[in-house]
């Protein structure tokens, strides 16, 4: 499992990803967790997602991803119900002008 927490709280083995944002993974962060001593805001992502080599670079290439910047508001909001409809009002798309079918021109 991996922590994305806010950097309020940071331990060695902590990566920095972005202002305001870090990922640990270690068993005494999620003791801290578990006791309340955690950070302000943490998602627990379990799992493990892999790439080949160029793999990813790839994906983005072909428009599989799609990217923007956020703040920790977003990043770290609880009503994950809407952040798809708040992630489209923040590229300035409407979904519903999407089209099922996908294409290169």
């Amino acid at each position: 499992g991996f922590v994305l927490h806010s950097d309020d709280m940071i331990r060695k083995e902590s990566l920095n990803i972005d202002n305001g944002v870090a990922l640990t993974s270690t068993a005494e962060f999620f003791d801290d967790l578990s006791t309340g001593k955690g950070p302000k805001n943490s998602i627990l992502a379990l799992g493990y997602a892999g790439w080949g080599p160029r793999q990813l670079e790839d994906e983005i290439i072909h428009n599989s991803w799609m990217a923007l910047t956020v703040d920790t508001n977003f990043l770290f909001d609880e009503e994950v119900s809407r952040k798809w409809t708040d992630a489209y009002k923040i590229m300035g798309v409407d979904p519903h002008n999407l089209s099922f079918k996908s294409g290169r021109a």
